[in-house]
């Protein structure tokens, strides 16, 4: 049985990889091809595509894991059919649910290195490139932060968060209603709370302005930490999951919706199941008595399973962070659904 198992695992792994490589080769010169020309003009210099490339890669890797674990998984199941090995192997009392189970090793060594590159490498070279292609932080948008009582625009802001420029803070009661509007030209954080500069406090009463109160120096007493500024000016992509958790447990909350986080967080843990959902999905390329013809329909069937699990899967996110359905739903959803669908397909072929 252990000479069967490393002799599939061999096989698999090998062709996953093969596939993996010339998916991730394909997308990485179709990506180099559309930006060559933005990179030579920013950058100027031949050497900095290598370094743009380098900066893609892992999500480019990441994302053609799930199909090149159902493309391998398929053409091994078909090579296979084709040589009567399968028929072989089922003769000797390997049911097609026990093949699978001798895949499953490959595939949970595919699923924890997705898990790596989507919550490690991912978001620590996107965040990187950001860095490296666009270095100064403030590109002229407006950063727009919403506490308990406090709606903050921030028109300049360093990229460790202690220190902004162009501060506008509109302080509310607890129903909502406008009770002060400040302006501040600098903020600073000096470790033990926020200090503004050049302040001017407008006192609101009943909807209208009453007075206009100047300081050199005032204290922010309820401003966000640093380091939630700092998270805050990044998408969800660009976040590791424990600090998206911290984020979460934050008062303050950022331009992108809470549900945003919670669909990219759920999405984490998620997704590098995609492998075993695909592995179950390439199960009827498994044909006994080397029938060919059925084995080509059965690897097409699951081909067209697998596309739909990855426009399922990117329907129901794109749902998930607009608010339109709850995350949790929205990750697991398809993992579960199109899983379900490998599991009675796998059950049905040994009927």
């Amino acid at each position: 049985m252990s000479v069967v198992a490393r002799y599939l695992s061999r096989l698999i792994f090998a062709r996953i990889m093969g596939v993996g490589l010339v998916l991730a080769a394909l997308l990485q010169i179709m990506d180099l091809v559309d930006n060559v020309d933005d990179v030579l003009e920013r950058r100027n210099s031949v050497a900095d595509l290598f370094v743009f490339a380098s900066y893609r890669l892992p999500s480019i890797v990441e994302s053609v894991i799930p199909i090149s674990v159902l493309l391998g998984t398929i053409t091994v199941f078909l090579a296979l059919a084709g040589r009567s090995e399968l028929d072989a192997l089922r003769s000797g009392g390997l049911s097609q649910g026990r093949l699978v189970m001798l895949c499953l090793p490959v595939c949970l060594l595919f699923a924890a290195f997705h898990f790596v590159l989507v919550d490690r490498v991912v978001p620590s070279s996107q965040q990187a490139y950001v860095e490296w292609w666009e270095p100064p932080v403030n590109r002229g948008e407006l950063l727009w932060l919403r506490g308990t009582e406090s709606i903050v625009s921030v028109a300049e802001r360093s990229r460790d968060g202690t220190a902004l420029g162009g501060l506008t803070i509109y302080e509310r009661d607890r129903n909502g209603r406008l009770t002060a509007r400040i302006e501040a030209d600098h903020a600073s954080h000096d470790g033990a709370g926020w200090v503004l500069s050049v302040v001017e406090v407008e006192q609101f009463d009943g909807g209208l302005g009453t007075e206009v109160t100047r300081y050199e120096q005032l204290p922010w007493a309820d401003g966000p930490e640093p380091a939630t500024i700092e998270m805050l000016q990044q998408p969800p992509e660009r976040l590791q999951s424990g600090l998206m958790n911290n984020l979460l447990a934050e008062t303050w909350t950022g331009i992108t919706e809470p549900a945003s986080y919670r669909t990219e967080l759920a999405g984490r843990y998620a997704a590098p199941l995609a492998s075993l959902v695909m592995l179950l999905l390439a199960s009827p390329a498994m044909r006994r008595q080397g029938r060919s013809s059925a084995a080509l329909i059965g690897g097409f069937l699951g081909l067209s399973l697998g596309l739909g699990f990855v426009v399922a899967g990117g329907i129901l996110n794109a749902l998930g962070r607009a608010g339109a359905l709850a995350p949790t739903i929205a990750a697991w959803l398809p993992v579960l659904a199109f899983g379900a669908i490998g599991l009675f397909l796998l059950r049905r072929s040994e009927t």
